[in-house]
């Protein structure tokens, strides 16, 4: 896979290539490792807007709920506590009632599995986290 600092460059190469040396198409899409759509939608944007459109953009998306410290403060937290202490019926943590206890606490709707997600990303043990019986 390539990063996309890697795939910029690939595009600018690709560009060089068909229209200042004058590869076909099908030639620099075989030495890019790209299509030869690829090729002709990069040649027909450079065309038209310039060479500043092959560049790579900024990721739009949702802006996170909660920033990457608060996540952490929380999950820190939240693995000293059993879900008893959040009124949650469950003795033990699960994505379910860890996604109950961030809205509690947070005021924060996350999915299952982005739970899931974040309890990886954390090393958030639910057989071990929130146990009173286990050693932390």
């Amino acid at each position: 896979m390539y990063s996309s600092n890697n795939n910029e460059q690939r595009r600018f190469l690709a560009v060089y290539l068909h229209l200042q040396k004058g590869y076909s198409q099908s030639q620099t899409a075989r030495a890019i490792g790209v299509s030869q759509g690829s090729i002709s939608l990069w040649c027909k944007q450079v065309r038209s807007e310039g060479l500043g459109r092959l560049k790579n953009r900024p990721h739009t998306g949702r802006k996170p709920q909660l920033d990457s410290n608060e996540i952490k403060e929380l999950f820190r937290l939240l693995k000293q506590q059993s879900p008893a202490a959040y009124d949650l019926q469950a003795k033990r943590w699960s994505s379910r009632s860890l996604s109950k206890a961030i809205w509690l606490l947070k005021g924060v709707k996350y999915s299952h599995s982005r739970v899931n997600q974040l309890m990886k990303h954390h090393g958030f043990n639910p057989k071990k986290d929130g146990d009173p019986r286990s050693p932390s």
